[in-house]
């Protein structure tokens, strides 16, 4: 069996994985970033047979490559040879004739998405035109670091590594934010890009252990705020690709973004929803969470103490609640609105709970509070309205009775 086919298998393979760590080197290129390969080891001795190529990072993150291929070359480079050149990408191909010029000078422009272009048209230029049998017979340098034959080993080329998957996707991201926003994105210490609001900063970050990209921003919550769960699960329900988690002292909005594959509109999209929730619900969150909850800025503390240390299962005497709210109806009827508007929330989140699988114990000792809470509000109101002779009748439960008595100036009843 004939060895020529196996030969020539492994001199593509080989050319391949020149084009692929070619394109790796690319990709972590920046701006100003300078990497050069030739056909000799020494650059200061270039003969006629000899390609010198030139490898520059933009800042827009694109790479531009130039050569000059010496009258050697291109006396005998035939029309197809040029056609094959302009198809790889090479710009300057039919800039003259080889009788009027001693040398041709070409570049290729590729962009930051797309350097496996870059790649495989030196590939084309060395392999195809130059005649180069291997990718050994290449040596490279990085920002003058001296030249190393790297393209035919596993070793790095000095000053430079092949970016990991986390780095390449975060300089395609960073390429694609910059096309948006239409500047260079700011980062940060941990290499998150700030977004600065008024109600806080966002960040953007690409995670390490798989293609994806977070979007987070975190509210401060005061400690007696003891209405953030509600309030957020109430937010979700708008924004169902937003996730709430609670921390000590914080409620951290998280969206995540699939980047296998990177699609610059599924970006740009995911970016867009994030800022527009930050816009329309940032302030308005930031300040609820400051706020102290309905239970401590709304039921007096005596009123908070009445009930709460009362028999369980029991409502405190009306009569006494009645008179911590001063006999008002319309104080008694707000704070029994917000009783069970509490309640019946958390109830939902007791609920909700059980239905994702979490413990629902705590949710529902709040909902007994509130639920106390609004019979004692219900029981007030009806002794304020009913006058000190009516009895309150509790619906199943059991309720504290209490005799009727005349009024006095101490303990007024106002219409």
């Amino acid at each position: 069996m004939s060895e020529e086919p196996d030969f020539n298998a492994g001199l593509d393979a080989a050319w391949t994985r020149f084009a692929v760590r070619l394109g790796c080197y690319f990709a972590a290129m920046r701006c100003g970033d300078n990497l050069s390969i030739c056909t000799t080891t020494t650059r200061d001795r270039l003969s006629e047979n000899d390609l010198f190529l030139t490898i520059t990072g933009r800042i827009d993150g694109s790479v531009r490559v130039d050569v000059t291929i010496q009258h050697a070359i291109v006396r005998v480079m035939t029309t197809e040879d040029r056609i094959m050149l302009a198809h790889a990408g090479w710009d300057g191909v039919d800039s003259g004739s080889p009788s009027e010029h001693h040398s041709l000078d070409l570049y290729v422009l590729a962009a930051a998405e797309d350097t496996e272009f870059a790649s495989a048209a030196i590939t084309t230029l060395l392999r195809e035109i130059r005649g180069v049998t291997h990718p050994s017979f290449l040596a490279a340098w990085a920002d003058g670091s001296p030249p190393s034959a790297v393209f035919d080993t596993e070793s790095a080329l000095e000053g430079w590594d092949a970016p990991t998957p986390h780095d390449l996707l975060s300089s395609q991201v960073d390429a694609i934010l910059d096309s948006i926003m239409f500047v260079e994105p700011t980062k940060d210490a941990d290499g998150d890009i700030a977004f600065p609001f008024d109600c806080g900063t966002a960040y953007l970050r690409v995670l390490e252990a798989e293609p994806v990209v977070e979007l987070f921003i975190a509210f401060d919550v005061d400690p007696q705020c003891r209405a953030a769960m509600s309030i957020t699960t109430h937010l979700a329900l708008s924004w169902p690709d937003i996730n709430f988690r609670f921390t000590d002292a914080t409620v951290v909005a998280t969206t995540r973004i699939d980047c296998s594959p990177l699609v610059e509109e599924h970006l740009g999209r995911g970016l867009g929803m994030f800022v527009r929730f930050i816009t329309e619900c940032g302030d308005a969150l930031a300040a609820k969470l400051q706020e102290r909850s309905v239970e401590e800025s709304i039921l007096p503390g005596e009123l908070r103490a009445l009930i709460y240390s009362d028999l369980p299962g029991l409502v405190p005497d009306s009569r006494q609640v009645a008179s911590v709210c001063g006999h008002d109806r319309l104080t008694i009827l707000q704070l029994l609105q917000a009783c069970t508007r509490e309640h019946l929330c958390f109830v939902d989140l007791a609920d909700r709970a059980i239905a994702e699988g979490k413990s629902d114990s705590v949710l529902r000792r709040n909902a007994e509070a509130w639920r106390r809470a609004e019979e004692s509000m219900r029981a007030a109101l009806r002794f304020v309205v009913d006058g000190p002779g009516h009895r309150t009748v509790g619906s199943g439960r059991q309720t504290r009775a209490f005799p009727s008595h005349s009024r006095s100036h101490d303990d007024p009843i106002r219409d």
